[in-house]
């Protein structure tokens, strides 16, 4: 409660100067303060504070008028206000890197650390420079394979192990432009002239032939022939076909060298180097990541202990009978994704991924009869804050890390079974970056590691991503995913895998689910009973984030206290109720 001619910015004000926790949900402006007969504040006489969103005040500086429109673009929104936050409006990790990079091209400058700090366009503008600091990298030359690329080595599907995707092109494209942007491209980015050399990589400075072709085929015909082209053994890693009279390209890269956040960096540098602008520097190289994380494998033997007690007994979720592998594809409506995505992580102080694994965790219980899952998460792994003075928000590269989580879903409501979750995440040290390393690039630790009980279920959000209605193509952006013979699937490491992105579509978001089961015994029905558990899950948190008392914060919001989830709960709880 304040007494001043307005409070607009105030909000805004206190979050640069406070802990978030001590930033007031709302303000209320008061011409005085009411008094008691004592002279001290009447309570009871003040009136109820409004915690409905209210429309956030609109850019007043350069930086801030930028980050509003880099933040509506990124998120898909029409309009979006200085003092609304990233993640509220339905940001996560793998959009918040797209975000930096966005604006290290109209010369602001800032971390995806800045982002999860800072939140909202006017934090993040009032912590941004306008200059970035490069260090010499040289990104050319041999150095040790990351965890993820000893996993797949390990593996049979070394050789077509890709991802594609198809794209509009503008009017008038031909072979000979389309030649000269892909060389440019590939001429800039490390990672697409790589090879494997036994257990090592090697970037060649040389980029090579242009591997463009032309269609003679359907897209689906053309992917499977593109795969069997890849060799990354001597350095094929890419292979583009232009389909004239659709005017698409498809472009195949091994995995190797993209991955989903490379996606959002290649098709943007395609764009400019169609058009003959300069591409933007890169800072830390795939390379030099990979010394580093080499370097880091030998720190990290502290944390075996807690991947041991990670990883102790777990009831299995499988039956003891044998069955054919499969997949699945679900699509939750754009009207019970919205609030998903949005409110529901805002509600918990929370990430979209937090929200989506306590609907998981929910639904195997229900599904199974177990309180705890243990699952393999996948992420980015693009953790520069682990890894100080690396800058890898325009690296292209396969970044992906893998760790298990413990989840517990034996809360009584869904709402509690979120905070919960989101601590389990949090819990885990460095993103889980640290597993990886110790099973796979640490000698001393990796046979322990590997001899230790695995998930049987993996989970990966791979965040948003634009589509456009039938018929519509957008030039330089997704037509649609396209699919061959399976080559490129992911190797299947657990017996059910939930591979789940958002696409952003004319008519809204939609949380797509695809699922795949391998050698675990589970049947079709098995697994759509999953499916349809997760979805039914997560729209009982939507509705349960609907209450005025649900949500609020957990212990890891609160780092500079030390409080359980209890003592919160019991706090908030007087508070809402002098409300």
């Amino acid at each position: 409660y304040v007494v001043a001619a307005r409070d607009e910015g105030l909000r805004a004000f206190l979050g640069e100067r406070l802990p978030e926790y001590m930033v007031p949900s709302a303000v209320v402006v008061l011409d005085e303060i009411p008094l008691t007969p004592n002279g001290k504040t009447d309570r009871d006489a003040l009136p109820d504070p409004v915690f409905e969103p209210v429309s956030s005040r609109a850019a007043e500086t350069r930086a801030e008028e930028v980050l509003c429109g880099l933040f509506a673009e990124v998120l898909g929104l029409a309009e979006v206000g200085a003092d609304d936050g990233f993640f509220d409006l339905g940001g996560d990790s793998i959009s918040s890197i797209q975000l930096v990079s966005r604006a290290r091209a109209a010369g602001i400058v800032f971390t995806p650390r800045d982002v999860f700090v800072q939140k909202t366009v006017a934090g993040i503008a009032a912590v941004a420079t306008s200059t970035v600091d490069l260090v010499a990298d040289e990104g050319i030359g041999e150095f040790p394979v990351t965890p993820i690329v000893e996993w797949l080595l390990t593996t049979d599907e070394v050789d077509t192990f890709s991802q594609e995707v198809l794209i509009g092109l503008p009017e008038g494209a031909d072979f000979d432009d389309l030649s000269r942007a892909l060389s440019t491209v590939v001429a800039h980015h490390d990672a697409l002239r790589m090879r494997l050399d036994g257990g090592s990589l090697v970037v060649s400075a040389d980029p090579g032939p242009v591997h463009l072709t032309r269609a003679t085929a359907d897209a689906a015909t053309e992917v499977t022939r593109a795969r069997e082209r890849l060799d990354p053994w001597s350095g094929v890693l890419w292979q583009a076909v232009w389909f004239e009279r659709e005017n698409r390209l498809l472009w195949v890269i091994h995995h190797l060298a993209v991955d989903g956040v490379s996606w959002r960096i290649l098709l943007p540098d395609l764009e400019a180097a169609w058009e003959g602008r300069p591409l933007a520097p890169v800072g830390t190289s795939f390379r030099r990541w990979a010394r580093l994380l080499a370097e880091e494998a030998s720190r990290r033997t502290g944390e075996v202990a807690t991947w041991r007690r990670l990883l102790g007994d777990v009831p299995s979720l499988l039956p003891d009978a044998a069955a054919e592998p499969g997949s699945l594809r679900l699509v939750l409506s754009t009207e019970d994704t919205e609030p998903l995505l949005g409110k529901v992580p805002g509600v918990f102080h929370a990430g979209v991924q937090d929200v989506l694994l306590a609907g998981l965790a929910i639904a195997v219980r229900r599904w199974r009869g177990t309180d705890v899952l243990l699952v393999d998460v996948e992420s980015h792994g693009r953790h520069e804050d682990v890894i100080a003075g690396t800058d890898l928000t325009r690296t292209v590269g396969w970044f992906t890390s893998v760790h298990p989580v413990r989840l517990d879903a034996g809360a009584a409501d869904a709402g509690a079974v979120v905070k919960q979750v989101k601590e389990d995440l949090r819990a885990v040290p460095d993103h889980g970056l640290g597993y990886g390393l110790l099973r796979y690039l640490n000698t001393e630790t990796s046979a322990e590691l590997a001899a230790l009980p695995a998930p049987q279920v993996g989970f990966n959000y791979l965040g948003r991503f634009r589509t456009t209605a039938a018929g519509a193509d957008r030039p330089w952006e997704p037509v649609s995913s396209v699919d061959g013979d399976g080559g490129g699937t992911a190797p299947g490491s657990h017996p059910v895998e939930l591979n789940a992105t958002t696409e952003d579509t004319p008519d809204g978001p939609r949380l797509v689910a695809e699922w795949a089961w391998h050698d675990g015994g589970l049947t079709r029905a098995d697994v759509e009973a999953l499916a349809h558990a997760w979805f039914a899950a997560l729209r009982e948190i939507t509705a349960h984030s609907a209450d005025p008392d649900a949500g609020g914060f957990t212990p890891s919001d609160l780092p500079l206290v030390s409080m359980n989830q209890k003592q919160i709960d019991k706090l908030q709880s007087k508070w809402r109720k002098r409300r």
